[in-house]
């Protein structure tokens, strides 16, 4: 597979390929049972919110013969890790790995909407984010077969589509809102993570062709080392080209493998919170159904559009950062006020964090300026999110707008636990994360992207701390920046650092 990959490659078993086909069972035998175990739990917990309302062969009899099934596909495919070089094998294997994870979706999906029927609305709630959850669990534990994630999404979709949008129910019909825009992101995010799971396998094809052209270099240096002078100095040039290009190579491996981590992190350590705090109040309500009030229904169901509006953020934010890398970034400037796209940052964080506030100062802002108002909400959510993360519960942190120059300035001050001062040129980094940070649930790859992104928009990024007492973070941005010679890799001024 050469170039960009497509959608039209994500749908295709790639026969031909005898390297990706092995590489692509390795990773599924690998994770399938981690999958079973995630899904036992889930299908235990649905039963036991349904037991005593649906019939017996429904709570009982499906989940356990599902449980059952689960465990011995997992001891089996932990006791007997049958990985095999026949290519033929293994084509075949992937393809019946692909039926399965399918077959397994729409028998789940099924099982789901016929405990529907006979759930009250927050049971029904908890058939939705079964099915959520059992969409995410597939795709992520197949994403190495993006034929098979792809066939496991559109089949979790439908069943979405044609249950809860038709349904008529106001508050399904909203998570299903959300829900359907989470699986029209997934697919970028499938392709994205495709495209370096394959690039990774032709780099290494790539490394063991210019091992075999090292080895066979060094054999004729031997063979030539008693000829003619130039003769050497010729083959001893061509060495030290080949070695260049192998170590380049070595590089591109490491950055393919960096990024690939960074993904895996993200996906393990930030989907969690969200997807907690959905299946939080999900057991809350249940508990508590025959206790709560309208307004307290509507109160809950407010947090998890919130947590899933979160995660379809984390999931755009992914995706620009993958495409920002590329070269691939939208940007579509309009005017816009900046006081009310930050008042709507501080009051998104406000609903996840109640507990620290946020000041937010607007004496001397401009009524309005010109850039991306969706990828400039990136950045000051950003800042924001971290200013809060690492300042202690009551601690104010404080948020400034004001035009200077021509310019808009944004600063973002907390109390927290500060950066060393040696740290601060390095904060930027991808995937970097100060010493401070340790215990903090984090990637290191949004600030990366809120630098980039300011970058693009001609502006500066300017950090200033003190280890254990405070961090000041200023962006400023021109009022009306020229977007018309601004390319992704333009670097319009660079990164100021300060240490107190």
């Amino acid at each position: 597979m050469q170039g960009k990959v497509t959608f039209r490659d994500l749908l295709t078993i790639h026969s031909d390929r005898p390297d990706l086909i092995h590489k692509q069972v390795s990773a599924l035998v690998r994770q399938i049972p981690i999958l079973y175990s995630i899904l036992s739990l889930n299908i235990v917990a649905l039963a036991i919110s349904y037991f005593g309302t649906a019939p017996l062969w429904l709570t009982v009899v499906c989940p356990g013969l599902a449980v059952t099934f689960a465990a011995v596909r997992s001891y089996s495919w932990i006791r007997f890790p049958i990985e095999t070089d026949d290519h033929a094998l293994n084509v075949k294997r992937l393809k019946s790995l692909t039926l399965l994870s399918c077959l397994l979706s729409l028998l789940l999906s099924s099982w789901a909407l016929a405990l529907y029927t006979y759930g009250n609305p927050f049971q029904q709630f908890h058939s939705a984010f079964f099915l959520t959850a059992t969409m995410i669990c597939c795709v992520m534990a197949v994403v190495q077969s993006p034929q098979a994630s792809l066939m496991c999404l559109g089949i979790v979709t439908a069943v979405f589509f044609g249950r809860f949008v038709v349904s008529g129910n106001e508050v399904m019909l909203s998570v299903s809102i959300n829900f359907l825009f989470l699986a029209a992101l997934m697919p970028f995010v499938i392709r994205s993570f495709f495209s370096t799971f394959s690039a990774q396998i032709e780099t290494t094809r790539d490394l063991q062709a210019f091992n075999d052209e090292m080895i066979r270099l060094n054999r004729d240096l031997e063979f030539l080392r008693h000829n003619l002078e130039n003769e050497v100095a010729k083959r001893t040039w061509e060495l030290e080209d080949h070695a260049e290009r192998l170590e380049k190579a070595l590089q591109r491996e490491r950055e393919l493998n960096e990024l690939q981590n960074g993904f895996v992190s993200m996906v393990s350590h930030e989907f969690r919170t969200p997807l907690t705090i959905i299946d939080g109040m999900a057991r809350r309500v249940e508990k508590r159904a025959e206790k709560l009030n309208p307004a307290d229904v509507i109160e809950r169901m407010a947090k998890v559009r919130a947590a899933v509006a979160r995660l379809s953020t984390m999931v755009e934010r992914t995706l620009d950062s993958t495409n920002l890398a590329s070269g691939q970034i939208d940007i579509s400037p309009q005017i816009y006020s900046p006081t009310d796209l930050l008042a709507k940052v501080i009051q998104r964080q406000a609903e996840v964090t109640p507990d620290r506030p946020v000041e937010l100062e607007t004496g001397q802002a401009p009524s309005r300026t010109y850039g991306d108002p969706r990828l400039m909400d990136h950045v000051y959510a950003n800042l924001v999110s971290n200013a809060v993360k690492y300042s202690k519960i009551g601690d104010l942190v404080q948020v400034k707008v004001w035009e200077e120059n021509d310019r808009l300035v944004v600063s973002v001050r907390d109390e927290g636990l500060g950066i060393p001062a040696d740290e601060l040129p390095k904060i930027s980094a991808r995937f970097y994360r100060a010493s401070t940070a340790q215990g903090i649930q984090g990637t290191g790859v949004g600030l990366n992207l809120a630098v980039k992104l300011i970058e693009l928009h001609k502006g500066r990024f300017e950090i200033d701390s003190r280890e254990g007492e405070w961090t000041e973070i200023r962006v400023s941005v021109p009022l009306e920046p020229a977007f018309d010679d601004l390319q992704t890799d333009t670097h319009t001024e660079t990164t100021a650092y300060t240490a107190a």
